[in-house]
């Protein structure tokens, strides 16, 4: 293989791994944005979710119920957390909806928030 062809395919192969890298940086901040607004509203739905901090009104969580729970505090989409456990995405939402409803929010950010001010996740 001559130099020139042998530089071009080094040139290329130094581009492709340029845009990869700077995809996975453009995922990253992604993540970082979608966590950062996540605890944003979040945060201001724990102040009105239990008035008074109220927490003895709190149903108890099902075990799985705070496994979806743990796992949506690590900010996976529930997508990502129905392949992790092996079931369909409707049965996450529908935990995530008992989850919601036990704790008294309306997003699962808020949810997320709860459950650590409670010492049910860390």
């Amino acid at each position: 293989m001559p130099s020139t062809m042998r530089s071009e395919a080094w040139e290329s192969q130094q581009s492709s791994n340029e845009r990869r890298r700077r995809g996975s940086d453009q995922l990253r901040v992604k993540a970082t944005r979608r966590e950062d607004y996540h605890r944003q509203t979040g945060m201001r739905e724990v102040n009105d979710a239990l008035p008074g901090n109220d927490w003895e009104c709190v149903e108890e969580l099902t075990e799985r119920e705070q496994e979806v729970l743990r796992l949506s505090a690590r900010w996976l989409t529930g997508e990502e957390i129905a392949v992790a456990l092996h079931v369909e995405l409707c049965t996450v939402r529908k935990h995530q909806e008992h989850i919601r409803e036990k704790l008294g929010v309306r997003r699962m950010a808020a949810a997320v928030e709860v459950a650590r001010r409670l010492g049910i996740i860390e």
